[in-house]
């Protein structure tokens, strides 16, 4: 009797403790790569060069907000040796075989599967994990459970990059957009500036001038002024810029 009273209320608890936990969301990261992201934006794409290659990264992840702040990164670790593969495959749009190639990736935070293809042989066969990066991915998008974009990314049309979620903040890793190579204020900024403008540049400002005045009172003439001044000039070297290459998504 006491046994079946104590089964009865375990079954009774079972479904309610489902129902009060939250429910589980998952998002769908998918990746469009290619060796020369610029031969992409050509119609048709110009792949038949032997050493190019495409790839499709499609992961499952429950953790998106930290993938997007810590950065999305791969590496031959995330990769199940057993289970990679060829497979030869045929192209009903260009009427010709081509090489695809499979690895299976997992990380305590997502899973997924990585697609290699090439019309020759070489590409596939030399294809390393560390061949991926952020200015090889042409076209980007991530989905949440109902289907729905939440980030989108493509170098053709650039006017539709978009993080529906954290809108400008840089991130890291595999992530084509934004980066804080292209301008995008990070945290230590945000800080420093307030709703006014930006008071971190009006105070340097004001220090400027205020170090200047001391200067000039403990007897510094303007020649000094100027000498440190050409000094600082000559030792200044040009800015570096980044060029990021361009592409598009095979249809």
């Amino acid at each position: 009797m006491t046994m079946e009273f104590f089964k009865g209320v375990y079954q009774c608890l079972i479904p309610r403790a489902l129902q009060d936990s939250p429910p589980r969301r998952d998002w769908r990261i998918q990746f469009y790569l290619s060796s020369n992201p610029e031969c992409m934006l050509n119609d048709p794409p110009l792949e038949d060069t032997p050493k190019e290659w495409t790839a499709y990264l499609d992961i499952v992840t429950s953790d998106l907000p930290g993938l997007m702040h810590d950065g999305l990164y791969l590496t031959q670790e995330n990769v199940q040796l057993l289970e990679n593969h060829v497979q030869l495959a045929y192209s009903d749009k260009r009427k010709r075989h081509f090489l695809r190639r499979y690895f299976t990736v997992i990380d305590p935070r997502w899973s997924g599967r990585l697609e290699v293809m090439s019309w020759k042989y070489e590409p596939v066969r030399d294809f390393r994990i560390h061949h991926l990066s952020a200015d090889k991915v042409y076209n980007a998008q991530v989905l949440n459970k109902d289907g729905k974009a939440v980030y989108y990314y493509d170098t053709s049309n650039p006017e539709k990059n978009a993080n529906y979620i954290y809108d400008d903040m840089p991130m890291e890793g595999l992530w084509p957009f934004p980066r804080k190579e292209e301008g995008a204020k990070d945290q230590e900024v945000l800080k420093r500036e307030g709703e006014g403008g930006d008071q971190g540049e009006e105070k340097e400002r004001k220090e400027t001038e205020e170090g200047k005045e001391v200067v000039k009172d403990e007897g510094g003439g303007d020649e000094e002024e100027k000498d440190a001044e050409g000094e600082e000039t000559g030792q200044g070297g040009g800015k570096s810029r980044t060029d990021f290459q361009n592409g598009r998504r095979i249809h």
